[in-house]
């Protein structure tokens, strides 16, 4: 009996920490955070006054947009890069490549220059910085899509949501005669 609460535990630990680190994988918000500071020509650092860690940030250069474009800049790029977007699926073809990531990557970093382009004077962009602006954007949104090729980062869902779903039947339940049956079931898959 030890044994089997033992073993709940542990599998109870384990699924909270898969489901942490699903949380982890899925929050944009430091992407974008980067994204806002990078546009606003922003470095962050952490000191520490008192034995208290205080997070400062601080200018370094001129904005690469005014306030106007960074918002829409950083719209733009939220638009894509987001929890929901992460859990599509760029299929494989035959040959292991995903034609449909390079028509988006392609498409998107034509899009974002023409939206910049056509907006270079309203958003304060110099003309020398254009290029420069597409191609850091173009840096996160690249590695942050190659998420979807080959369904990989949903298919790596499912074992979290298995383990966490069977470790809260488990507590919740953990006297109905058919997890008790699945309890035995496990404790014999263990031991073979």
């Amino acid at each position: 009996m030890e044994e089997q609460d033992n073993y709940q535990v542990a599998s109870t630990i384990k699924a909270m920490n898969d489901f942490n680190l699903l949380q982890i994988r899925l929050d944009t918000s430091q992407i974008l955070e980067q994204v806002k500071m990078f546009l606003n020509a922003e470095i962050e650092i952490v000191k520490e006054v008192n034995g208290q860690y205080l997070r400062e940030v601080l200018k370094v250069g001129e904005p690469k947009a005014n306030k106007k474009g960074v918002a829409s800049i950083l719209n733009w790029v939220q638009m894509s890069v987001n929890p929901q977007v992460v859990q599509g699926n760029f299929p494989l073809d035959k040959k292991g490549l995903s034609i449909a990531y390079n028509e988006y990557i392609e498409s998107y970093q034509k899009n974002l220059g023409q939206m910049l382009m056509v907006n270079i004077y309203d958003y304060d962009i110099r003309e020398e910085e254009y290029e420069m602006v597409i191609d850091s954007l173009m840096n996160i949104v690249i590695p942050f899509m190659s998420r979807l090729i080959g369904d990989k980062e949903r298919s790596s869902y499912g074992e979290t949501f298995r383990e966490v779903t069977s470790a809260t039947t488990q507590d919740r339940r953990k006297n109905a005669p058919i997890f008790k049956q699945w309890k035995r079931y496990n404790h014999l898959k263990r031991i073979m």
